[in-house]
């Protein structure tokens, strides 16, 4: 007889194990459910948040996608290089007038050079924002915009805005601004020290598909320190800043 009441009492508590099982078994389910929903709507979320634009991230910013800054005044700088250029151009209430640094290194330049028998002369530098747009739209309406685009900027996108180029011609006016200014003693000696003094050769022969401008000999950018890494390198500005 107490054999027979201890099996039932074994049975009964395994029949009540199994029905507790099945009773929780649903609600199990539903919690691997909701933590696997959960999981789901947090990655769908965190995808969402990835999904950024960080074109317009990096303009709220005042960054450039190259690693650039574009500060307050709404000019463009990097690796502490001021950019005037088809791409990165100036606001129209950028005025800074000729920079008295470059126009010291001119100076210095022009003497040295004038020591070795070499005339230089600085015939064109800082021009405001109006000055650049009379300037483009007279040589539009002489050749033609495709033409006029070649060698010369729009206004806002010049590096005279900066004050900090230099168009340098010999003692012939007649060469100034002009391809005769070409292989000329002073072309010639500016393109080999003009580096030295902190001025680079900003258009040079070959590189239009990068600078957007045709070869300008006579078109020099104050650069400072960095100008004879610049030189040494062979690159244009554009591809010395990785821009």
């Amino acid at each position: 007889m107490a054999i027979i009441l201890l099996l039932v009492i074994a049975l009964g508590g395994l029949g009540f194990g199994v029905v507790y099982f099945f009773l929780n078994q649903p609600e199990t389910d539903k919690n691997v459910a909701t933590a696997t929903a959960a999981n789901s709507s947090d990655n769908n979320q965190v995808s969402t948040q990835n999904n950024v634009n960080f074109s317009e991230l990096f303009a709220e910013l005042g960054l450039d996608n190259n690693g650039g800054e574009t500060n307050a005044s709404g000019v463009f700088y990097k690796d502490g290089i001021l950019v005037a250029s088809k791409t990165y151009c100036l606001p129209s209430d950028y005025a800074p007038g000729e920079s008295w640094e470059a126009r010291s290194a001119f100076e210095s330049m022009a003497e040295d050079a004038r020591n070795q028998g070499i005339e230089l002369t600085a015939f064109s530098t800082y021009r405001d924002y109006a000055t650049q747009e009379r300037i483009y739209n007279r040589y539009v309406q002489a050749d033609g915009q495709a033409a006029a685009d070649r060698y010369s900027a729009k206004p806002g996108c010049s590096e005279h805005q900066t004050g900090l180029a230099f168009d340098i011609g010999g003692p012939d006016s007649s060469r100034w601004a002009e391809t005769t200014f070409d292989g000329t003693r002073e072309a010639v000696w500016l393109e080999q020290n003009a580096h030295k003094y902190g001025f680079i050769m900003r258009y040079p022969q070959g590189k239009e598909h990068i600078t957007g401008y045709m070869p300008e000999s006579w078109h020099y950018r104050y650069i400072g320190s960095q100008a004879t890494d610049i030189y040494n390198s062979g690159l244009t500005l554009e591809e010395y800043l990785g821009i």
